[in-house]
């Protein structure tokens, strides 16, 4: 009985010790200062939603005055990690105090201590170990600090918010959105979807994650978006990027019935909204719709976001029919520069007829005339197609993009894949959508992808695919090229 005793206090014994060797010891980090007169100790280390804080002891060690200061210059570095974090703010027992600026001990405060609180953008999630520095003065390594993941996670998916909403009803912000654009030096993924949900405890639309990606997991919470003094406007809480680190720059949001923009003054981000899409926030079926056009062989062409995650794709307009409707299947696609190729499967289809177009390479110049047709708001406007007409502003897209032109056209949702002819009748660009005008950017300004993009997605899928290039229209009329082209511009209906 006795030897079971000493096993049992032996192995209690080992778990305990193993509990108290477990937890984080910071006594290493310590630096004794001769001139002034400090220990500096660094006591703890916390990670909240928007920094990591370093919480350090300084104690006094004579009679005299001690002054200390905290350096703009100082920085952390996280190990696996390029780059540094600078401090954001500094505070003494709650107190904020400049960076750069200096405190003191009253004289006779030997073996008193001031408690400061350094602030910094929150480490990555997963990063655990990393180092800080203060000019020459303190060089604390591998601190060791549990950084899991404090995302905010709701038990929601996809389909459960569906079929709440089907049941309730939801407002007009409220909705399932899809991101179709990013710009600037965003982080964010371009395959992310968003649902945003109101709570009513906190006032405010939370942006739910619903599709695993990345370092993301269905349920979590990306943002937080509250009213702001302008109307229509929303500003962001907290907004965490790829990484789950929040974005400490101020982030606004913008909706319109079909559509949210985020941006800071660093980066940009366009959503489509999914579902609802009528105005009213009434619930609706799960459909969204596009613009596609043809290359010959029953294949035609459409914007990645337009094709993406649909079970169905109904394409309408083919002979000008707009009441039948032939399935489609995506047969290519490239993410980044938002192209899909389609193909009709549908044994109905007896082909497109000849196409009076051709599929140009070439780099069009600034300052050519162009010309869109597509279905603007799908529906809502009718099921006629609809031009609009411009010209090229830029060889280059948002920020600089090489894959796009700028065009002064008014181009909107539902344009989205649809064909940008030159004034030959050539279609030389795909159109990807106009800009948000919350986003206090140019009015009638669109995008749209070079077609020389399609013909390396087309070769690198291996497709039968010859680009056409019999172009009959050259020498036709605007109104006469529209007459002769429309009937090869389809509606695309899509749906989950």
């Amino acid at each position: 009985m006795r030897k079971w005793r000493l096993f049992l206090f032996a192995v209690l014994f080992a778990f305990s010790t193993a509990g108290i060797f477990a937890q984080q010891n910071y006594d290493s980090f310590v630096v004794h200062s001769s001139k002034p007169k400090l220990d500096w100790i660094l006591h703890d280390v916390n990670h909240t939603d928007q920094y990591t804080v370093l919480v350090i002891d300084i104690y006094s060690l004579d009679f005299n005055e001690n002054c200390f200061a905290f350096y703009q210059s100082s920085y952390i570095t996280v190990n696996n990690l390029s780059g540094a974090l600078r401090p954001v703010k500094w505070t003494i027992n709650g107190t904020e105090r400049p960076l750069d600026d200096s405190r003191c001990f009253p004289r006779n405060s030997k073996g008193q201590y001031i408690r400061n609180k350094l602030y910094f953008p929150r480490i990555p999630v997963g990063y655990d170990y990393f180092n800080f520095y203060m000019g020459n003065f303190i060089r604390w390594e591998n601190i060791y600090a549990k950084n899991a993941n404090a995302t905010k996670q709701l038990a929601v998916t996809e389909q459960s918010l569906l079929e709440q909403w089907s049941k309730t009803g939801c407002s007009t912000i409220e909705g399932i959105y899809q991101c179709s654009k990013l710009g600037g030096e965003t982080k964010m993924s371009r395959s992310m979807r968003l649902g945003i949900i109101y709570n009513k405890v906190i006032s405010a639309y939370e942006a739910v994650v619903l599709n695993e990606h990345d370092f993301w997991k269905v349920g979590d919470v990306i943002g937080e978006l509250v009213p702001d003094e302008k109307e229509g406007l929303f500003v962001a809480n907290y907004w965490r990027n790829r990484n789950k680190v929040p974005i400490t720059s101020r982030l606004y949001a913008a909706f319109d019935s079909k559509s949210m923009a985020i941006a800071t003054k660093e980066a940009s981000a366009e959503f489509v909204k999914i579902y609802p899409i009528n105005s009213y926030g009434q619930p609706i079926s799960n459909r969204w719709s596009g613009t596609g056009w043809a290359l010959g062989n029953g294949y035609l062409v459409t914007n990645n976001h337009v094709a993406e995650d649909a079970r169905s794709i109904i394409v309408k307009g083919i002979d000008g029919n707009y009441n039948t409707g032939y399935t489609a299947e995506v047969v290519a696609t490239d993410k980044v520069n938002d192209i899909a190729v389609l193909k009709i499967n549908d044994s109905r289809f007896n082909g497109y007829g000849v196409l009076p177009y051709g599929v140009s390479a070439r780099i069009a110049d600034v300052g050519e005339d162009v010309f869109v047709l597509g279905f603007p708001l799908g529906k809502d406007l009718g099921d006629e197609i609809k031009l609009t007409n411009g010209i090229i502003n830029s060889r280059t897209g948002f920020d600089s993009y090489q894959n796009c032109y700028q065009i002064q056209a008014p181009i909107t949702n539902g344009n989205s894949g649809g064909p940008m002819f030159d004034n030959n009748g050539n279609v030389i660009g795909i159109v990807v959508g106009g800009l948000n005008k919350h986003l206090n950017l140019a009015e009638n300004v669109g995008y749209a992808i070079k077609t020389s993009y399609l013909k390396i997605l087309i070769e690198n899928a291996g497709l039968n695919i010859v680009l056409p290039n019999n172009n009959t229209i050259s020498a036709m009329s605007l109104p006469e090229k529209v007459k002769r082209v429309k009937n090869f511009v389809y509606y695309i209906e899509c749906s989950r």
